[in-house]
């Protein structure tokens, strides 16, 4: 089951650092997910794979706060609508 979530500033900041540990074909997938979930226009993974990191990062981060669902207990949330992809946080 899924909750909506509301986070302090410092989980943001968490989710950051977890995702910046995360492959560039990680953040892509992810990337990719959320828009086809969405109805979003997603560029190419091929272009994607071309972006930084901090870009990639961002735009997962994006992509968290407007999904804005996590999972019980809220720890851990969600990049796409159905959770595929999420990043977990610490205690």
């Amino acid at each position: 089951m899924a909750w909506s979530h509301s986070y302090t500033a410092q989980a943001y900041v968490d989710a950051q650092h977890v995702l910046e540990t995360w492959d560039k074909s990680d953040l892509v997938a992810a990337i990719l997910e959320y828009n086809v979930q969405t109805g979003k226009h997603s560029t190419g993974k091929e272009l994607l794979m071309r972006l930084p990191i901090d870009v990639l990062v961002q735009s997962c981060m994006d992509a968290i706060r407007d999904t804005n669902t996590c999972d019980n207990g809220a720890w851990a949330m969600w990049i796409d609508p159905e959770g595929f992809f999420r990043v977990e946080l610490s205690e």
